[in-house]
Parts: structure tokens; sequence; C-alpha cells
């Protein structure tokens, strides 16, 4: 087509009427937008500066261990601003890796030498970019490979920025403040006064030290505040009154220790008819300078037989002449029965003897050491987390003697130990326990000369299981020692954080830590296991009725029931005990692996169990009183005026007394206002209360009452107290009569795994699943599953509690509270139960509240009294435990999607596959282009001979912006060519174009041109016409060849078929 002609094309317009001078345009070298400077530079500045704010915020995030997760704002900025940077960045280096892949196959073609697969027929732009990665490598064209490289890291770089705020959920955040109120430990007459006397609380929070070695012992037990392992720590406290929750408070203090510095003891033995003596020489321990053999005498002869063939207990002793330097003494021994009188001098039929077999001594000589420590603590609880010591550890001294030392191990709360200094003719009835020499010497004897098997302290050692722990003990000498030395420190650790401690004011740094706050989705996976389930509890209990050293027993049953309920005390209820349900053992979790990790896990099990009831009985009393007008004063006792209250209370209880001041004002020895009893037998436990708290004032009666009869030395007037005939109000009278009954049951109960000891304990169950399988016979039931009681049957038994009266009461107080505190009085527990768990001791005087308190304590102490039997069971079983099938449920921290994102990123990807399965259905299955797309080659052979080119040559254009003055519609097909891009002599082209003209096929299949013809008239014969007229004759061929300016035939076709193109 000539070009006068396709510059006529009225597809075709032009901005610019004239032709510019090709000399006059100003030829620059052409840089991509991401190559200048003006943009290089400025993406330079941002990653740098991105980089050192991403430094600055590392820096933040390790010294305060993370990110404030409270603080929100803070928290989303700093996760997903990152994400965004990253994100923006990796848009900019996707441009700029688009202009490297463009440039380099031009960038390649100005070398000397370039192959055409390297340069002219390369293609970065189509291909995708793990296959460019590839080629870039092969081909050596290091820009384009370092470019894709980085601009794949900046696509997982934006899942590392956004987790750069790792949640860590036991982080810590620090900062620092100052204390307001500390305490350290002074030794200033703290543990001991210049008489010998303790300064210590003798109620129920002087046992607080007891409590806390107890309960460090016990499978769940915890510490007790600012102790740890055998330390004291000064106690602290942080500025800041708004920390956060499971904040932790770190500062250096002094950690107080002792050293027991024991050494054996080789004892030799001599034994009597009952009496026996031990000897040991120790002169040869380097340190102690003992002149003198150590020995100690014991007796077998009591009162009733002994209660097990063991005995053990801690003494005091000075092996050298004219020192005030004591040793402490441990010594456990085993006896074995003899009842052959051969060569003995006073023997009788049926005398019981008792041989000496096998002795362990230790000797100690306890030195005190204060140290710097470094100590993390819970600024809520005081509960040590850790601590680190740091040297040097100086030796101190406390002021307190050994005989001081020795009371406070043997526990000077201990009832049979305040029984033997308060009701004996050793020391004035009611007085505290004393740290001197003589009273120390009688107190070990009054030990050691009984049927009691061992004394407080060794009951701590043994864990209440005396027959089998000094059995095991003697069989193993070598674990004596440091079992010995690591209780003793406890105790001494304990009793130093509990009473020698001074409030001083301090302004040291600390540093306040707070964990995360995040909680953990837990992700449970389960297994069916086979554990080995002790039932020994409920199927052997009978076999522990005869329990022969039930005293000790019933003493940290007692200890157990009150301590578990005084928060201050932080002793948590036995395992195996929830609610009034002792379950059984479960000793192993069966078949699993024994590397898994069973910290989280719960085995799910039907177990035997044993369900404790108390039922009491309110009871009506009415109170008797006694004038006695030689003295003034009036005494009042409850008594029974009805059939119930006959049949509940046992007529034989001693009666509860008060004298009260009366007109005269000449009353002497008044009494306390709250007074109180127990009593047993032959199966209920009874409990009275009065309470004279209500009486003020002077009494006389206003009504006539009673009758007189004449005595020698006095007139007494006595009868039963009606409402109106005293001048005050008449004391109240609180009973009940309880009745315990316990019953064997099944129940599907949870068990929790305790990493700590590597043991499994009841954590709950499930009340609905409870099936009842047998009573156990409530009239066999042994008097030590009731809480002591002052008297039995009737018959008064020595009291061991409150020490203020001459005749021993049970409660004999100015307050519900027992005037000294020991477990065994069971109004101590009473006083518990009201105090810490109704809020109020006085709702002791509520009827209800006080019948539902003594059926609380009963099952109290009924459950812990079961556990301290467990032992015992299980011995008396001779099946191994039972396997039963279980669920073990092991739970583990996971990470959880967020529903709302997932659902999210799920609809953009099915949205994504919807696109690529549209794109792959209407995509053809043929190559579109005879070359890559993005070659050079392929985008030169396409403008090859257009028009757009002749017409841009034509004008001089020398610029890409002198192209935007050309308009019209390009296509991509096959146009009327010229040059050697023409087809034949069909003239015909396939690229691109812009005009009019195109017909769009394939590259690989050219339009047929229809070949020019004469046309001529044919004559034909005469007959019927094949056309009837010209108007009958008609132009026929395919659309896309009805195109062109001239008239051709088809190639091969008949010259009766004609085209007709018109122009």
């Amino acid at each position: 087509m000539p070009a006068s002609s396709w510059e006529r094309e009225p597809a075709l317009r032009h901005r610019t009427t004239s032709t510019p001078d090709a000399t006059a345009i100003s030829l620059r070298e052409w840089i991509p937008a991401s190559f200048r400077k003006s943009r290089a530079f400025p993406l330079a500045i941002l990653c740098l500066l991105f980089v050192v704010c991403l430094e600055v915020l590392d820096i933040l995030a390790r010294r305060n261990h993370g990110l404030p997760a409270d603080n929100q704002n803070s928290f989303h900025a700093a996760k997903y601003l990152p994400t965004i940077g990253v994100v923006a960045l990796g848009f900019a280096w996707k441009a700029l890796v688009g202009d490297i892949k463009n440039i380099t196959p031009w960038s390649q073609m100005s070398i000397k030498w370039s192959k055409g697969s390297h340069s002219v027929l390369l293609d970065y732009i189509t291909n995708i970019e793990v296959t460019s990665l590839i080629h870039a490598g092969r081909n050596g064209h290091w820009l384009v490979f370092a470019a894709l490289t980085i601009g794949f890291l900046c696509g997982a770089s934006v899942s590392l920025a956004n987790s750069l705020v790792f949640i860590d959920l036991f982080s810590h955040t620090s900062v620092d403040t100052t204390f307001t109120e500390a305490s350290q430990f002074s030794f200033n007459n703290a543990l001991e006064l210049s008489n010998g006397t303790l300064p210590i609380p003798f109620d129920h929070l002087g046992a607080a030290p007891y409590a806390a070695v107890a309960s460090q012992r016990l499978p769940n037990g915890r510490f007790a505040p600012w102790t740890k392992d055998v330390f004291a720590f000064d106690s602290f406290g942080a500025a800041s009154e708004n920390l956060p929750r499971n904040s932790t408070v770190e500062a250096t203090v002094k950690a107080f220790s002792t050293d027991f510095n024991c050494h054996s003891l080789n004892y030799s033995w001599e034994d009597g008819d009952f009496y026996h003596q031990l000897e040991a020489d120790a002169s040869d321990i380097p340190g102690l300078n003992c002149s003198l053999p150590i020995r100690q005498n014991f007796t077998t002869e009591s009162d009733s037989p002994l209660r097990t063939n063991v005995k053990a207990w801690l003494n005091v002793t000075a092996c050298a002449p004219k020192t005030t330097e004591n040793l402490l003494i441990g010594t456990i021994l085993s006896l074995k029965e003899n009842r052959d009188c051969t060569g003995r001098t006073s023997c009788n039929e049926g005398d019981v003897f008792y041989n000496t077999t096998d002795v362990l001594g230790l000797v100690c000589s306890p030195k005190f050491f204060m140290q710097d420590a470094l100590v993390s603590t819970n600024a809520s609880t005081g509960e040590i987390t850790s601590y680190q010591l740091r040297e040097p550890r100086d030796e101190i001294d406390i002021h307190t003697s050994v005989s001081a030392q020795w009371l406070y191990l043997s526990n000077p709360l201990d009832a049979k130990l305040q029984t033997i200094y308060g009701v004996t003719y050793k020391l004035p009835t009611g007085s505290p326990p004393v740290a001197a020499g003589y009273w120390i010497i009688n107190a070990v004897e009054a030990i050691s000369q009984s049927n009691i098997t061992v004394d407080p302290f060794f009951t701590l050692l043994v864990d209440g299981q005396q027959q089998s722990s000094v059995e095991a003990y003697l069989q193993n000498p070598d674990r004596l020692q440091p079992d010995l030395e690591t209780l003793g420190s406890n105790v001494l650790a304990e009793v130093v954080s509990a009473f020698a401690r001074e409030a001083i004011l301090l302004i040291p740094v600390v540093k306040i830590v707070a964990a995360g706050l995040y909680g953990v989705t837990m992700s449970v996976t389960t297994a069916t296991v086979q554990p080995a389930v002790d039932t020994s509890i409920v199927t052997h209990l009978e076999s522990t009725y005869d329990n022969g050293d039930s005293y000790l027993s019933v003493q940290r049953a007692s200890q157990f029931a009150e301590w578990s309920r005084t928060p201050s005390l932080n002793v948590p209820r036995r395992a195996g005990i929830l609610d009034n349900i002792v379950f059984s053992n479960l000793t192993s979790a069966g078949n699993f692996s024994q590397s898994q990790d069973l910290s989280n896990s719960t085995i799910d099990a039907e177990v035997p169990a044993i369900s404790v009831d108390v039922k009491c009985t309110s009871v009506d009393m009415v109170l008797d009183a006694q004038y006695m007008d030689t003295r003034d004063c009036w005494n009042f006792s409850p008594n029974c005026d009805s059939q119930q209250c006959s049949d509940l209370i046992f007529a034989g209880d001693p009666s509860s007394y008060t004298n009260l001041q009366g007109d005269g004002g000449s009353c002497s020895g008044s009494r306390p206002p709250f007074v109180g009893l127990t009593g047993f037998g032959p199966s209920a436990y009874r409990v009275v209360l009065l309470d004279y708290s209500s009486i003020d004032g002077p009494i006389t009666n206003v009504t006539p009452w009673g009758s007189t009869k004449n005595y020698t030395t006095y007139n007494l007037t006595t009868g039963t107290v009606g409402p109106s005939v005293l001048n005050v109000s008449l004391p109240t009278v609180l009973a009940t009569s309880c009745a315990l009954s316990l019953t064997a049951i099944t129940l599907h109960t949870t068990y929790s795994f305790s990493p700590s000891d590597a043991t499994w304990n009841p954590s709950s169950y499930a009340p609905s699943s409870i099936a009842n399988t047998r009573p156990f016979n409530a009239t066999a039931l042994p008097s030590w599953l009731r809480p002591y009681a002052y008297a039995a049957n009737g018959t008064a038994l020595l009291d061991l509690n409150d020490l203020t009266l001459e005749a021993p009461g049970r409660l004999y107080s100015q307050s519900l509270w027992p005037t000294r505190g020991a477990s065994l009085n069971f109004f101590e527990l009473l006083a518990a139960h009201a105090t810490y768990t109704l809020g109020d001791v006085r709702a002791l005087l509520d009827r209800r509240n006080f019948t539902s308190a003594v059926e609380a304590m009963m099952a109290a102490y009924a459950t812990e009294m079961l556990t301290e039997v467990r032992g015992a069971a299980a011995a008396s079983a001779a099946a191994a435990p039972a396997r039963i099938r279980a669920t073990l449920r092991s739970a583990q921290s996971r990470i959880v999607q967020d529903r709302g994102s997932t659902v999210a990123v799920e609809a953009l990807l099915a949205l994504l596959l919807a696109c690529v399965g549209w794109v792959f259905l209407r995509f053809p299955s043929e190559a579109v282009l005879p070359k890559s797309p993005g070659s050079v080659a392929a985008r030169v052979s396409l403008l090859a001979g257009s028009g757009l080119v002749g017409e841009l040559r034509a004008r001089g254009a020398g610029r890409a912006k002198d192209v935007r003055g050309v308009t019209g519609r390009a296509g991509l097909g096959w146009w009327e060519g010229r040059g050697e891009e023409a087809v034949g002599e069909r003239r015909r082209r396939w690229g691109v174009d812009v005009g009019e003209g195109v017909v769009h096929r394939g590259w690989n299949d050219p339009p047929v041109m229809a070949a020019p013809v004469e046309v001529e008239m044919v004559p034909v014969s005469p007959g019927r016409s094949l056309v009837s007229s010209m108007s009958s004759m008609s132009a026929r061929g395919s659309d896309e060849e009805l195109t062109g300016g001239a008239m051709r035939t088809r190639p091969g076709s008949e010259s009766s078929g004609v085209t007709v193109i018109s122009e």
C-alpha cells in the first residue's frame, strides 16, 4: 500500500502538523525510572531508617523482656508497622527488579559478543520468578539473580516482620523502683529471753514454722513466704501499689541459713531388765572438744506396752566438764520383745522385756550464717520463686542457746511437750516450756522413757510412718545424717523467718518483673492407659483399727485439719482428700512412653474411695445453779431435763462450771466467760459450749428458788435456774451430739500429675458418678477416728491443751480460742473454722453455725486421720495394686489462629483459585506468539515493517514521548505489509500496527488472499439458463477474505466462483 495511502488512514491521527528536524532533537540516554537518583537515594535512606528502627525495637524488647501486652497501642504498632514497612519495601523492590529484567537483554547486546539466547531471545519479563532465577544463575546474569533472590527474601520478611513482637507466655518486663517497707533479721532477745523462756505466741499462730515445714514435705505442699529450701530471706516490698498481676520483685537481700555440722556416733549399749544405757566416744571428732563419753539412759518400763519396737528422740549434751557449749544428739534404735525370765532378778509370768538390737546416733554442733542473695519473689504472696546466693558467707551469733534450739526443733507448741512442762510438778501449772538444762533433761526423759515412739522432731522426719521409716534408716545409715541436717535447717529457717524479724525502712534499688499476661490455649490429646491403683485404704481399712501408735497420728491429723484452714500458714489439704472423700492412691500411670511429658497431664478413672459423713443433732440443755453464801459465788453447770437430751448427752460426762461474783462482790477465783468440753462414747462425739459473756455485774436472785441444805462450813442453795430468776441474762448453752459414718464408694475421678515428686493426686471428681458399695460398721469404728476428747465414757482424760487450770478443761478462755494453742484441742479446730471460713470466731455462738462447724471439723479430722493410716492399710494388703482402665489426657499449649483472619484468607484464596481456573479455561492451548513476548526479538519483529514505525521514522521521532502524539486503534494480527515482512506476493505481515484492516488470526495461520481473475462471458447452448437473470448472481466468499481493494480469485477454485471485493 503506498505511503500516501497509509497516511490517509482515518484511524491514524497526529497531534502535530509538521515534521520536526531530526537534528534538532536532543537525544539523551534513557534511564529506567527506578534507577534514577531521585528515586534510588530516598529508597536507600528509607531502608537504612527501617533497619535502625528495627534495631531500636530489638533493643527495647531485649531490655524489657518483650513489650507490655497490656498497652494495646504500642503492642499493635510494634506488631503491624514492621509488616507494613516490609510490604512497602517489597513493592519498591519489585519495581526495581522489573526494570532490571527489562534492561538486562539490552545490556547483554551492548557487549562484544552475546548469544541470542542470552540477549535477543532472552525473556525475564514473562517467565515466572523461580524460572527466571534459575536462568539468571545459568546465564551468569548475577544482577538479575541477586535482585530476584532479594525479592524472595522480601517476601519471606513479611512473615518474619509479623512475628518480630514475640509474645512469650513466661516473658518478663522489668522496671526499677524502691523499697517502701522491709524487714531484716534481728536476734537480740528475739528467740530467747534471759530467763530461758521463748518470746513467741503460744496460740495457733505460734505453730507457723512447724506448719510450714510440714507443708514443704507434702507432695502438694508449698514453702512459707520469704523462705526457700533451707534459707530464710529478708522481706521487702515495692513502692508501686498498682503492680501488674503475677508480678515478681527482685532484690539483693540477706539470706539466713544453718549448718548442722553433724557427725556419726558409734554407740555401744547395755540392756537391763527395764533400763538401758547407750554410750559413745566422741573425743576423736574434730571441732567438738568432747573429753567425756556421751551417755544416755532410757527405759522400756511404762504403764502400757510399747506401741512399736522403735524409738527416736533429740537430746542435748555437754561432753566436756565445765563447758557451756552444748551439742545436739539425735538417736534412733530398734527393740526386740523378750519374755524370757532367765537370769533376771525380778521377773513374773507375763512380764515383757526388750533388748536393743540396733542404734544410730548423730552429734551436731549447729552454726549459723548470713550472706547476700539475689531473690525473686511474688509481690503479693511473698513466695520465693528463685534465688542466687553470693559470697562471702559470714558466720553469726543468733544469741540462742542449744537448749532453746532443742526446744524450737521439738516444737514448743506440741501438745505432749506442753503437758510434760505444764501439768507436772516440775514447773508451775500453766507455765510455757523453758529452755533450761534441767527441764530439757526431764522433758527428754518423759518422752524417751514412755511408751511414745518418737518425739516431735522425729515425727516430722518420719512423716508419721514411725516403724517403717526408722527401720529404713537403720538399714541405710547413710541416709540419716543428710535428712536430719536438712530438716533441722528447715525448722530453724522457718523459726527465724517467723519470730526473728524487725521492720525497717530502706531505699535500695529493686526490680519489678511482670510476667506476660496472655493466657495459654491448651490442646488436649487422649490415650487409653491401665494405671495401677492402690485400693487398700478401702479394702483393708478394718485392719488398721487396732492402731497401736495412734497418738502421733491423731496429733498430725488434728494439725493438718487446722493448718489447712488457716490462710496465713499456707498449708494445703493433703493429697488424696477432696471435700469429705478419701481417694485410692494412683501409684503409676500404666502403659505409656516414659519419655512423654506428663507435666500437664490428667488421668480420668473410676476408682474406689471412702466417703466421710458426720451428722450432728443440736441438744437443748438447762442450767443448774449453786449459790454459796459463804463465798458469795454462783456456780453454773449444764444439765438435761428431757429424754432427748439424756439419750444424746452421756450422763457421766464431767460437768462444766464457772464461778461468778454474787451481789456481795466477795467471790474469788472468777472464771473466764467461755467454757467448753468434749466427750466420747460409746460411739457419739459430744461438744458442749457455755457462753457467760452476757452476764454483766454482780448476780442476785429476784425471785425465790431452789432449796437450802445446811453444811458445816457453808449454806448451799441449789436448783434449776429459770429465765426470770436472776437479775442478769442467763448464760447460753450450746450442745450437740454427732455420729460418724464411713461408706465405701466408687466415683469418676480426675488425677493430676505433680512434676515435683512425680505423683498422681486427685484434683476433681464428678458428684453425679458417686455409687455406694458398702457401709462400714459404725459401732466398730475406732475411737481415734473422732477428735481427741476431754472425757471418754464419763471418765476424765488427761487434758493436753488448755493448761490454765488446776483441773484441766478443754476450753477455759477469755475468747473462743483456747488459751494455749494446740491442734489436739477440738475447740481450736472450731475456732479456726469460724475465723477463716465463717469470717468471725463469734459465729460459733449461733446454734446453727455451731452445729455445722462441729460437723465440718469432725469430717476434716476424720479424712486426715484416714490419710494417716494409708501406710498401715497398704502394708496389710497382700495383693499388688489393681490395674484399671482409664483415660490419659495430656494438655499442651498451642497457638490458635484467629477465626476472622482465617476466614478472610480462605475467601481470598478461593477467589484466587476461581480466577486461575477461569484463566486456564479461557486461555488457548496453542502458542499465541512465535517468540517470548518479553524478549527483544519479539518486540522488534512485531513492529518491523509497520506503518507506525514508518511514520515515526518519517517524523524523525527520537524519544519515547514523541510516540504519544500518535493516536489510533492498535492491533495484533495480519496487516497488509511492506518490504521483507510481507508474506509472499500477498503482501501480508503479522505483527503490531495502528489503523484499520487487521485480520485477527494466529501467527501460524495466515489468511488466504483471493487471486485476481478476468471475467469472461461464456456462451451457453440453448436451454434452461442456470441463472434466470443477473439479479440472481451473488458474490460469495469468507468474511475474512472480503477485504482489500482488488478482485481476485481464490486459488484452486472454479472460475465460476466469483468474489467481488469493493473499493
